[in-house]
């Protein structure tokens, strides 16, 4: 996340709340509630055009805490100074950036491809098997998500043992830092 810090929060909200990359392109940081715990998904944002909350876990909330804003785009790019929100298609090739691979240069180490090719919408996958896994409750990971039951039954279930699930919660930022890290479980 080093390589590209204005991906960050758009990042862990994808993955630690389950948002189609429509709806962080779109998403605003007043639609943030931090003190309620909860990320609003409009219903003109939303895929399925309904209003749904979105819980804030704990490790989430480390995440937003790094860089709180009241309002503007979570996703930007930055134009003469101007937060701008990106393009569902801009994320996606930041996306590519990210996980691509990476040659060695004076200043960089090379690095191997972390996914390849990344898939779409890999984030929210990501979050939908670790909920899942985590909770065993197709019903509360489909509320998160805007599914239906049978989709999270058809698409996230038994792909991630409850023992790892567990670990994914516990992602959470290095003293303020945009790195990943796995703290040691309390």
């Amino acid at each position: 996340m080093d390589e590209d810090p204005e991906m960050t929060d758009g990042l862990s909200i994808g993955l630690f709340a389950g948002l189609r990359r429509s709806e962080l392109c779109a998403l605003d940081w007043a639609e943030i509630k931090r003190d309620r715990r909860l990320i609003e998904v409009k219903a003109s944002k939303a895929k399925t055009r309904q209003r749904r909350l979105i819980t804030i876990s704990d490790n989430l909330d480390k995440w937003l805490a790094r860089n709180p804003q009241k309002s503007g785009p979570v996703l930007y790019r930055l134009v003469k100074g101007k937060r701008l929100p990106l393009s569902v298609d801009v994320f996606g090739e930041r996306l590519r950036e990210l996980v691509s691979a990476r040659p060695e240069t004076d200043d960089n180490k090379a690095r191997p491809a972390l996914v390849d090719p990344w898939p779409h919408n890999a984030i929210r996958h990501s979050f939908g098997s670790y909920h899942y896994g985590y909770y065993r409750n197709e019903n509360l990971t489909a509320a998160e998500m805007g599914n239906s039951p049978n989709v999270v039954i058809k698409c996230y279930r038994e792909l991630v043992e409850p023992q790892l699930a567990e670990k994914y919660w516990y992602v959470v930022p290095v003293n303020g830092a945009a790195k990943i890290v796995m703290p040691n479980k309390k």
